[in-house]
């Protein structure tokens, strides 16, 4: 068997995102909007199942944001998760 190169991987990871961005322009606004909060609803999901992926979230995400949202965006997400204030 013939190991793929990096200009293999390259190629093919190309192609697949020539497609996927294909099917993403095919897609009506409201299709998009429809992806989109579904990925959003699955990427809570699988944060409510792990409390310290949603520390890791609020630790990433803290230096992006102004410090009087901070605590404003820590309550969000700790209620949306189901955690409680520590």
């Amino acid at each position: 068997m013939i190991e793929p190169t990096s200009d293999h991987i390259s190629a093919a990871n190309e192609k697949a995102n020539a497609w996927r961005r294909k099917q993403m322009h095919a897609l009506t606004p409201e299709e998009c909007l429809a992806l989109s909060r579904q990925l959003q609803q699955a990427a809570i999901a699988t944060m409510r199942s792990n409390p310290k992926a949603v520390e890791a979230f609020i630790k990433r995400n803290h230096h992006q944001r102004r410090a009087s949202n901070v605590k404003r965006l820590e309550m969000e997400m700790k209620h949306e998760c189901g955690l409680r204030d520590e």
